[in-house]
This record gives structure tokens, C-alpha cells and sequence, in this order.
């Protein structure tokens, strides 16, 4: 039966959590049923599918005996009956030791009026088959929720940055003396990842303001930078203006790269880093992307502020309080990293995803790379000694 053709398919899914709810029983509701709950387009439903907690299985049963409930089947790893809703089929399953309550891709999301537990889009289509309908509708989501995101980026990197980036960094002709001075001081600690760039291409994805980029060009690199902000674009070529270096920077998406590229060579260096990775709600399409536009041989160097420090400990002065939750899967709306630069300026947000150490060194490797190192740095402050706050990732496109 098609769900998607009868007129209570949200009603069933309400009254069987609510009556879960008021069970105090925890579930999760998974596959295409989460992807209907979270309004994918296109998403068929055989049966309504739902986890809960596995040591409340005689409870669960009993509480739907009056709908009908089918005799519970167990195997080695957990068990399952059915039960008809609205007349609507609902699959009830539980996977034996299965904290369901803790489940790292447990989401609450709102629905009809309620809030509901659902499987987070990225749980619900991993380790499908490229031709399985569920990828292939939670992955046009995943895209269509990145363009939105990029649509609310662009605007917001683009409401005052360049005013900001001068009271943060300086004006361009300044800062630019103080680069060309030392420009390697302005690499930090990312430069002894990237090696010898004189004469080198090195492509700087989400580059922001340019001073990375412009500092590489001094060195003598055929610098690229690749940003979404008009603002930092004009800082950036001021910025190389006052240095005395080209600059290339090129205003898009990075993930339409592949689209519209507006360089024909590719990249011996690839660089991204700090404060990046957030940006993006699926990180396969993003290295995708960096694979393509790396040199067979090349080298991808990601540098990013590490998953402890950004999605487990909070620090405040000497304060820290470990609140935060490592494998949180949601996406959270949160100010530009330029709004506390922008005066009175009412900040600006966008929607962002946290990824844990795991997930990143699996997109990369996954894009094809081989992961040459990963180094963590710890924070530099007396008051955070022995709380990592950067990581480096150093990975390799392979010559065939």
C-alpha cells in the first residue's frame, strides 16, 4: 500500500507517538517515515516504520492490543510486530541493548503541531545502494537544504563584513605592508603542512578576507581564492593591491565548481581552514568537489577548530563544562563569525552542522584521498591546558 495516497498518514504517525509518549517509552522513527516527517518530496511509504525502546517490548505490545497488534517475531537482533493505525500498516521493531533514548541520530523535529523523534537524514540513507529510492530523495534534500543554507550565508557574509574585516584585521593598505613584510607569520600554524608553494598552485576554498591567499602569493604561489562574500572579495583585492601580488578570486558556491569553473589548471595545494565545515550539511559533495580540483599528486590540507572544543566542552575563562553533545547530528542557527565585529549592526545567522572527528576523516577518505596525517593542537591558553583546539588534516590525491 502506498501511504502516500491515503488521506491519515500524519494522523497515524501522531497517534503512535503520542501514545509512546504517553507511555514514557522512547522511539525513534526511521527511514522513508522520517524523511516524510522531515516533508521530503517524492518519499514513498510501504509501511510506517518506528523503533523503540527494547526492554519495554511486553509494555509497547500490550499498549497497541487493541489495534490489532500482530504476534511479536525475535531474532538474534532485537524484534518486531505490526499493528494497523488510521488503517494505515506500522512496522514496530526494537534492537535488543539498543539505548534508543541515547541514540546519537535520535532528532526531535516539529510535526503537525507536536514534536516528534526522527532519525537524523544522515543515519536514514547510510549504507543504501546508489539506486535505493530512500538515498536518492534524502540526498536531493541534504542538496536542497545546502542551497538554502548558502542563499542565507551569501546574504549574511554580505551585510557589512568588508566593515568588519577592516576593524578586526585593519585597513587593506596596512595590513597589506604587514604582510609583505612577514608573510609567512601570517600563515600560522598551517604553513608547515603546506610546504614549498613558490611557483606552486594553491587554491584557497572559502578563503574569506584573502590574507591567507595573499600571503601565499608574496611566497610566490599562483594563488585562487574561492568565496561566496562580494566583500571579502573587495577586501581581499585591496588587500593584494597593497601587497603587491595577483589574486585570483572567484565569487561562488564551491560546490558549483563543477559546474562553472573560471580556471582551467588545477590545484597543487588545496586549502581550507578554520571555521569552515559547519557550513556544509553534507560533507560528501564538498570533497567531491576538492578531489576534483586537486593535481594527481596534490595536497588537500584541512586545519579546523576540533570537535571537542566546538561541540563538547564550553570554555569560559578558566571555566570549562563539558554540556555539549559529541555526536549531535542537528543543524543550529547561529551568528556569522563577523557579527561581534559589526557595531550596532543587528547580526546576521545562518544554519550551520557540527561534524565529529569520524565524520570528517570518512568524507575525505571516502572522496578517494589517502590520508597522509592528522595532527591535533592543543589550545595555547594557561586556562584551557589539555583542551585540543585545532586539528590538521593532511591528505594526498594519488597519481594513478
Amino acid at each position: 500500500m502506498d501511504l502516500n495516497q491515503g488521506l491519515n498518514v500524519s494522523e497515524a504517525i501522531v497517534l503512535l507517538t503520542s501514545m509512546l509518549e504517553e507511555g514514557a517509552f522512547a522511539y525513534i522513527l526511521k527511514g522513508a517515515t522520517a524523511l516524510y516527517v522531515y516533508g521530503v518530496e517524492g518519499v514513498t511509504l510501504e509501511t510506517i516504520e518506528c523503533d523503540f525502546q527494547w526492554d519495554a517490548l511486553d509494555e509497547v505490545h500490550r499498549l497497541f492490543q487493541s489495534y490489532g497488534a500482530s504476534t511479536i517475531e525475535k531474532s538474534e537482533d532485537g524484534a518486531v510486530f505490526s499493528v494497523q493505525l488510521n488503517g494505515q500498516p506500522v512496522c514496530l521493531s526494537c534492537q535488543w541493548n539498543h539505548v534508543v533514548r541515547l541514540d546519537p541520530n535520535r532528532l526531535e523535529i516539529p510535526f503537525q503541531g507536536t514534536t516528534v523523534f526522527v532519525q537524523a537524514v544522515s543515519a536514514v540513507i547510510k549504507g543504501r545502494g546508489s539506486e535505493d529510492p530512500v538515498l536518492k530523495a534524502g540526498k536531493t534534500y541534504l542538496a536542497d537544504l545546502q542551497e538554502h543554507n548558502t542563499k542565507l550565508s551569501r546574504e549574511a557574509w554580505n551585510y557589512g563584513t568588508y566593515e568588519a574585516w577592516v576593524k578586526r584585521f585593519g585597513d587593506p593598505e596596512n595590513q597589506g605592508l604587514t604582510i609583505a613584510a612577514h608573510p609567512r607569520n601570517k600563515l600560522s600554524t598551517v604553513a608547515q603542512y603546506l610546504g614549498e608553494v613558490q611557483g606552486k598552485t594553491v587554491l584557497n576554498l572559502m578563503g574569506s578576507n584573502g590574507i591567507k591567499a595573499v600571503a601565499l602569493a608574496k611566497l610566490g604561489a599562483e594563488a585562487i581564492v574561492v568565496d561566496l562574500s562580494d566583500e571579502s572579495a573587495r577586501y581581499a583585492r585591496e588587500l593584494a593591491e597593497a601587497t603587491g601580488v595577483s589574486l585570483h578570486y572567484v565569487v561562488a558556491d564551491v560546490l558549483q565548481l563543477q559546474g562553472d569553473p573560471t580556471w582551467t589548471e588545477k590545484a597543487d595545494i588545496i586549502l581550507m581552514e578554520r571555521g569552515i565545515l559547519h557550513y556544509f550539511v553534507d560533507l560528501t559533495p564538498l570533497m567531491e568537489v576538492v578531489f576534483s580540483y586537486l593535481k594527481p599528486g596534490g595536497r588537500f590540507v584541512l586545519q579546523d577548530f576540533h570537535p571537542i572544543s566546538t561541540k563538547l566542552i564550553h570554555s569560559k575563562g578558566k571555566k570549562h563544562k563539558v554540556d555539549g553533545n559529541y555526536f549531535d547530528q542537528a543543524i543550529h542557527k547561529t551568528p556569522v563569525a563577523t557579527s561581534k565585529y559589526m557595531n550596532d549592526q543587528a547580526p546576521q545567522y545562518v544554519n550551520q552542522r557540527r561534524w565529529s572527528m569520524g565524520e570528517i576523516v570518512t568524507s575525505v577518505a571516502g572522496a578517494g584521498f589517502y590520508i597522509e596525517k592528522l595532527e591535533e593542537s592543543p589550545n595555547e591558553k594557561k586556562d584551557d591546558q589539555g583542551i585540543p583546539k585545532l586539528f590538521t588534516l593532511v591528505a594526498v590525491k594519488q597519481a594513478n
